[in-house]
C-alpha cells in the first residue's frame, strides 16, 4: 500500500509537468495565432498600424489623447501585473512541485517555466494591443457624448457621428481576427482546465498549476468586457441626445438625428455581428 501511495504521489507530481498542463496547449496556440492574425498578416486592407495612426490623429484633433493615454497606462499596469503574477506562480510551482524535495529541479521544469513566461508574455501583450484600441474607442465615444452636451448644432453632431462610426468599423475590422483567436482560446482553455483539475485532483500544487492560466484568462476577459463596453456606450447615445435641449424649434431635427444614430447601429463588430 505504501508503495502504491508513493507511486501515485510521484505520478501526480510528475503530472504537474506532463499531465497537468493541458490548459497550456490552447494558451500557447492562442498566443501564437493572435500574434500572427493581429500583427503578422501582410497585405490586409485594415492593418493595426494604420488604425492606430487614424485613431491617434483623431484623438489629437478632438483633444482626448491625454485621457486615452492615461486610461491605457492603467490597463498596461494591469496587464504587466498579470504577467508578473503568472511568472511568480510558475516559479512557485517549480519550487514546491516535489513535496519531498528529493528529485531537485530538472532542466525540463526550468524550460517549462521559461516557455510559460514567454508564451504568457506574448498572449498578454496581444491582449493589451486589442485592449489599447478598445480603450481609445471607449474614450472617443465619451468625448462625443460630452460634445453633444456642449454643442447646439445637430448637423455637426450627425457629421461627427459619421466619422466616429467609420473609425469604429475600421478598428473592428482590424482586430477581429485577433479577437476571434482570443475567443477560441477561452473556449478551448476552459474544458482543458477542467481536465487538468480531474487529472491533478484537488492537491495544493493543482491550484498552482492552473494559477498562471487563470490569471491570463482573467486578463483576456477584461479585454472582452472593454470591447462590449463600446457597443453599450453607442447604444446609450440616442437616449442622451433625446434628453438634451437644442433650443426652440429643434425638436423635429433632434428626433431625426436620434433616429439616424439609432439606425446606424454603431458599435464593436466581429464578422458583421455587433
Amino acid at each position: 500500500v505504501a508503495t502504491d501511495r508513493e507511486t501515485l504521489l510521484s505520478f501526480k507530481t510528475g503530472g504537474v509537468i506532463r499531465l497537468g498542463h493541458l490548459s497550456n496547449v490552447p494558451l500557447a496556440a492562442g498566443a501564437v495565432s493572435s500574434l500572427v492574425l493581429l500583427l503578422g498578416v501582410q497585405g490586409r486592407q485594415h492593418t493595426y498600424e494604420d488604425t492606430y495612426r487614424l485613431l491617434k490623429s483623431y484623438s489629437d484633433m478632438k483633444g482626448f489623447r491625454e485621457m486615452w493615454e492615461l486610461c491605457a497606462r492603467k490597463d498596461k499596469a494591469l496587464i504587466l501585473g498579470a504577467w508578473i503574477a503568472t511568472v511568480f506562480l510558475s516559479c512557485l510551482r517549480l519550487i514546491i512541485q516535489d513535496p519531498m524535495h528529493t528529485n531537485g529541479v530538472g532542466i525540463v521544469q526550468v524550460v517549462h517555466v521559461v516557455a510559460m513566461a514567454l508564451l504568457s508574455g506574448v498572449l498578454l501583450w496581444m491582449t493589451y494591443c486589442v485592449l489599447y484600441l478598445c480603450r481609445g474607442l471607449v474614450v472617443m465615444i465619451d468625448e462625443f457624448s460630452c460634445e453633444c452636451v456642449s454643442s447646439e448644432d445637430l448637423a455637426e453632431i450627425a457629421n461627427t457621428w459619421n466619422v466616429l462610426q467609420a473609425i469604429l468599423r475600421k478598428a473592428s475590422a482590424t482586430i477581429e481576427l485577433g479577437f476571434l483567436a482570443l475567443v477560441a482560446l477561452v473556449i478551448f482553455t476552459v474544458p482543458a482546465m477542467v481536465l487538468d483539475v480531474a487529472t491533478l485532483g484537488m492537491e495544493s500544487f493543482a491550484a498552482l498549476s492552473l494559477g498562471p492560466c487563470i490569471v491570463s484568462m482573467c486578463s483576456v476577459l477584461w479585454m472582452f468586457t472593454m470591447a462590449a463596453l463600446i457597443t453599450d456606450k453607442c447604444s446609450r447615445v440616442p437616449a442622451l441626445i433625446n434628453s438634451l435641449n437644442f433650443g426652440p424649434g429643434t425638436e423635429r431635427s433632434r428626433q431625426h438625428t436620434i433616429e439616424y444614430i439609432s439606425s446606424s447601429a454603431a458599435g464593436f463588430y466581429i464578422c458583421d455581428a455587433r
